[in-house]
């Protein structure tokens, strides 16, 4: 999930309202390539690869606004980048937009309902898969065509997963739009077949499901849930492998390691390590405030880092659970951090929650937990940063803007 603030969407809506739109364009043109090369996304979903380890193939921005692209209502979910560099988007105003990597208008679809926070996903055929507001799921070409929509219960909030085959991983929420808080809640995770649109099977939780589904190498689906439990599920038949209680909503996206350690928050104000295996406990530490932020892990894993609501991001031995370091933002952390190919640190926090003054920031912290630089965007940040393969970052915001930084 990219973040929760119960019904914040439908009260900020109004901010924005519907409005053209427009690109504003800056660099040179758009760029096109082979069927071929387009398939290779290089930011395919939320947290950029299989086991949501929220690395990204490429570094070197240096904090410079590049071009805005206004949408027609807020953003809520991370964008997704193909291997082109094609930026796909969701909306409140119901659309899927295709974005040039010079910020002009590629392609968009209009879906039947506003689109909240189930951030895009581009599948390993080259398709773009989303939730919205209307209990479908949509499975969209890069033309703009509909290839197939697939009838929940509810609302996703969850960003897609693949299986190896393609299978989608999507979780649902709640069934009525702007009753985030009192439900009620569908809470079942869907698997469904790429190339039909139909179900595989599906496990009922006890409660909404807002996390976004890790995948392990063996197939095994790892999410959370409202119900404060993280789920271990066997990927092609949906049953029960194990379930953890951290006695708090998970919204965090759950990051597994080739160490075979499975890290995520919850809204008991912990972050956890668990052995992915077996579900035993490996390491737990409380921070000042809830964690709904998703943790990225180094390449070498030796370190995990994740925000959290008491306005710091955490980096922690990957293996004890250890601070090394805090970052202080003076912001709400709900966004996730991204980690660059050269271990640069890409975090964005929300504007002040008291004052609300401030406007949103984007970081980059070096690895060392130093501040490298920071750029302003607009207020209400509630997504992760996406990359794209040149090294832009993508941050959308609630007036409906998407910044491309240098």
């Amino acid at each position: 999930m990219n973040r929760r603030i119960s019904g914040t969407s439908r009260r900020i809506a109004g901010v924005v309202g519907v409005v053209a739109v427009v690109g504003s364009v800056a660099g040179c043109g758009g760029s096109s390539s082979s069927p071929a090369a387009r398939l290779a996304a290089v930011w395919p979903h939320f947290r950029g690869d299989a086991s949501n380890t929220g690395r990204a193939p490429a570094t070197g921005a240096t904090g410079t606004l590049f071009w805005t692209f206004q949408t027609g209502a807020p953003i809520f979910a991370t964008p997704a980048v193909d291997g082109d560099g094609t930026i796909y988007v969701t909306s409140l105003d119901g659309y899927l937009y295709g974005i040039n990597p010079d910020g002009t208008l590629a392609m968009r679809y209009h879906a039947g309902a506003g689109i909240e926070e189930a951030g895009p996903g581009i599948a390993p055929n080259g398709t773009i898969v989303f939730g919205a507001d209307d209990h479908k799921i949509y499975d969209i070409d890069r033309s703009g065509r509909l290839r197939w929509t697939f009838q929940t219960s509810g609302i996703s909030f969850s960003s897609p997963a693949f299986e190896a085959d393609g299978t989608v991983v999507i979780g649902s929420y709640f069934q009525n739009p702007g009753v985030a808080t009192t439900g009620p809640f569908d809470g079942k995770v869907y698997a469904i077949d790429l190339n039909t649109g139909k179900m595989k099977w599906s496990f009922q939780t006890n409660d909404a499901v807002g996390s976004s589904a890790a995948i392990g190498p063996d197939g095994t689906v790892y999410i959370g849930s409202n119900d404060g439990y993280m789920y271990s599920l066997n990927g092609a038949t949906g049953k029960l492998r194990w379930k953890f209680n951290t006695h708090g909503i998970i919204e965090s996206s759950p990051c597994l390691g080739r160490n075979g350690i499975l890290y995520f928050g919850s809204k008991s104000n912990s972050v956890y390590a668990v052995n992915a295996a077996s579900g035993a406990l490996v390491w737990t530490y409380r921070t000042g405030d809830k964690v709904v932020s998703s943790p990225a892990i180094t390449a070498d894993e030796s370190t995990v880092y994740v925000g959290s609501w008491d306005f710091n991001l955490y980096a922690f031995d990957a293996n004890t659970g250890a601070v090394k370091w805090s970052f202080p933002t003076g912001q709400l952390g709900d966004p996730s951090p991204v980690i660059g190919s050269d271990g640069t640190i890409y975090y964005s926090s929300n504007t002040d929650q008291v004052t609300g003054k401030t406007p949103g920031h984007v970081y980059a912290i070096n690895p060392n937990g130093t501040q490298k630089w920071s750029i302003d965007v607009d207020p209400l940040v509630f997504t992760s940063v996406a990359m794209g393969p040149d090294g832009t970052l993508y941050e959308g915001t609630l007036t409906g803007k998407l910044f491309a930084i240098h």
